[in-house]
């Protein structure tokens, strides 16, 4: 079976006050993490952020290794959560043999715990943690 080369996972709002509007994107290889804060148009609160850390520490790989194998499985999950209000979460997976699987989910972060919490604790501590964390 071909192992999971790349995650690219977006978080887009729910419902609410476009002045609260924003998109996080978290970029996940094998050595590396990404982070990117994009306001929408009206957002008056936050500014664009950006981060990538790079890293060749077992630690940090061993940990992205653990999300890979959690998210990896969100394949399987069946679609009869539909939480509207929450936003969705978008799941984009490369494998090593190059095939893709893309796929919204309309469900709250939770649903997506150990994954999400093993990326988290491979963030750097001088970093800002996604907003979509703070749930965790």
């Amino acid at each position: 079976m071909a192992e999971i080369t790349k995650i690219v996972i977006t978080k887009n709002p729910g419902y609410g006050c476009s002045s609260f509007m924003f998109q996080e994107k978290i970029t996940l290889t094998a050595n590396s993490i990404e982070y990117k804060l994009i306001p929408h148009m009206n957002n008056k609160r936050d500014t664009e952020k950006h981060w990538k850390y790079q890293s060749n520490s077992d630690a940090v790989k061993d940990k992205i290794k653990e999300a890979f194998d959690e998210i990896g499985k969100i394949v399987w999950l069946d679609e009869d959560v539909n939480c509207l209000d929450v936003g969705s979460i978008e799941f984009a997976i490369t494998y090593s043999d190059k095939t893709r699987f893309k796929k919204a989910y309309w469900r709250p972060p939770t649903d997506f715990r150990d994954g999400l919490i093993a990326i988290k604790e491979s963030i750097p501590h001088t970093e800002q943690i996604p907003i979509f964390f703070e749930c965790l």
